[in-house]
């Protein structure tokens, strides 16, 4: 599994060593994401649970490509018949973007993309109307593809650096997980 990781990061950075056009960051994360999970219902979670790495290399003056490497790091509580556990997830993924022209000084980016998730879902459980452990489920592994859909747009502040923002929707085709993420980068311009 870790070759795999490797050879993944490897690709998704390659570009940013050879090319002018490539752009290469990282991104903290607020996330809105439903688990899927075979036994159960569980409750949504919602915070700053995740972080990742982007890389943006343009393939010509309307498309592009973004990767990205994403850890995610949340628990949910078991309240009512909701099942509660920890999450910790990596993936990887990548879009293909457009350019959208809205005004003649704005545009941003729209795509569509893959990515494969590998997650660990752990400590599973239900509790009763008074906090007391009712059901114990086993730990689980679970590594599932989502279709992912996004916007994106990037403000520079120097010759090498740029902000960016990205809004993206992933459905988990899988016992994974769907949701929004909303990130900001600080990506450095090769």
């Amino acid at each position: 599994m870790r070759t795999i990781i490797f050879f993944v990061i490897l690709a998704l950075l390659s570009p940013a060593i050879i090319a002018a056009d490539t752009k290469i960051g990282v991104s903290p994360a607020y996330v809105m994401l439903d688990i899927s999970d075979p036994d159960g219902s569980t409750d949504d979670c919602s915070g700053f649970h995740g972080i990742g790495v982007t890389t943006i290399h343009d393939l010509n003056n309307k498309l592009r490509i973004m990767g990205v490497i994403n850890y995610y790091d949340f628990e949910v509580d078991p309240l009512g018949q909701n099942i509660g556990q920890g999450v910790s997830s990596y993936q990887v993924g990548a879009y293909l973007q457009r350019i959208v022209r809205v005004a003649r000084s704005f545009n941003f980016y729209a795509g569509a993309g893959l990515a494969y998730t590998m997650a660990d879902f752990e400590k599973r459980h239900t509790t009763d109307a008074d906090g007391y452990l009712l059901t114990r489920y086993p730990d689980r592994s679970e590594g599932a593809f989502s279709a992912m859909a996004n916007l994106s747009k990037e403000w520079e502040i120097s010759n090498k650096f740029e902000i960016g923002a990205d809004i993206s929707y992933q459905y988990g085709i899988g016992d994974i997980f769907s949701g929004f993420k909303g990130a900001l980068s600080l990506l450095y311009k090769f």
